[in-house]
This record gives C-alpha cells, structure tokens and sequence, in this order.
C-alpha cells in the first residue's frame, strides 16, 4: 500500500485536530507537528488555514454533494417531477453512504460534523456557504415544485430543519441512545435508517401550516 502524501498526512491531521479540538482552537503549527511535516508544508498545499478547512471539508463532502446533485438530476429528468421521499432520499442517501464507507472513521467524520455545526467563526461561515450553496438551492427548488401548497419561504424553512436532522443524526452517532431508552432499539443498517429519517422528514415538510401571530398563515 503506497505511503501517503504531504498533503494527505496535512489532511488527515488537520481533520483529527478540527474534530478534536474546534478549528479555533487548532493551529497550523499543531496541524504540522501532527502530520510530521514544517510549516511551509500547509503554505504551499494550501496557502492559509481557511483554503486547508475548506480542503478537509471538500474532501468529504464534495463527492457527497456532486451524488446529490447527480441523483435530483436523474429524478428530474424521468419525465415526471419526483415526489418529496425521492428527492429527500437523494439529499439524505449519499451523506449516509459516505459515512457508512468510512467505517471507524465514520465517528471521527460524526465529531467533526458536530464541531462544524457548533463553530460560528466567520472562515468556516464562508467555507460552509461556497460548500453547500448549489446543493441548498437546488433542493429547495426541487421541494418547491413538490410542495406547491406551500409559500417559498417555508419551504427554505422546512429544508433548514431536514438538513438539521441529518445533521443531528450524524453528529451524535456516538451517543449511546440504546443505553438512554426505555425500550430496546433495534439494529439498524444505513438503508434502514434512511427509510426511517425520509418518513420523518417527509412528514414535518408536508405538515399543515401552523397559525402565525396575528392571524396570518
């Protein structure tokens, strides 16, 4: 099996550090010591820390988000406009795939998502946004043609909220839930689960609108 290169001992560190200890709170110099390689390493692979975050980000979501766009494509052009679980299976599928193929990894991949989703700092604020935007938007739109009933901005609303689910879903994996639960769980595969979080999910997206303050819809 071939050594792995500077720049993937540089990501692999840094993916540890920023699971670990917050992106804030991991230097350059402790992302360095950790890959075994000097400074001058991460400037000439990546040029500052945020262009390295953005690089650990990507390397993990890139093929995730480049599936998801893959998969609402052939869903909109099969002649039909797909329902809500088809596009909601083509945003959830490919993230729980991911994990799933990371093995043990995968409860790193969970700490750093959690980490991620935690941080307010402004770099990773602008790394999140070029990261998720086509995907955010074309999703929305998508739900939009399916919800029709719904105002837009709903829509937007309700689309946060499943991307908050998964988000939850992956960043507690590690959580001992079967420990907390008064009744025994059943074992669960990544196609389990994912029929599990669309019929949720589904539901919230179609549920009626509530009453807003005032009497407005």
């Amino acid at each position: 099996m071939p050594s792995a290169t500077t720049k993937e001992r540089i990501l692999d560190a840094a993916e540890r550090l920023f699971a670990e200890k917050g992106v804030d709170a991991s230097s350059l110099r402790q992302v360095t010591g950790a890959a075994g390689v000097n400074v001058a390493a991460i400037h000439y692979h990546f040029g500052s820390k945020e262009e390295l975050l953005r690089a650990v980000i990507g390397r993990r979501f890139d093929p995730v988000n480049q599936e998801r766009l893959k998969q609402l494509d052939r869903l909109e052009t099969a002649g039909t406009p797909p329902d809500v679980e088809a596009i909601l299976r083509a945003f959830l599928e490919p993230a729980l795939d991911m994990l799933d193929a990371l093995g043990e990894q995968g409860s790193l991949l969970a700490r750093l998502v959690a980490r991620i989703y935690s941080d307010a700092s402004e770099p990773l604020k602008n790394v999140l946004m070029t990261q998720f935007r086509d995907v955010f938007t074309r999703f929305v739109e998508a739900l939009m043609t399916a919800l029709p009933e719904l105002p837009p901005a709903e829509v937007v609303l309700r689309f946060q909220y499943t991307a908050g689910v998964l988000h939850q879903s992956l960043s507690i994996i590690e959580l001992p839930v079967a420990e907390l639960s008064p009744v025994e769980l059943p074992a669960l595969d990544t196609e389990n689960m994912l029929q599990r979080m669309v019929s949720f999910v589904a539901a919230g997206l179609r549920a009626p609108l509530s009453p807003q303050p005032g009497g407005a819809a």
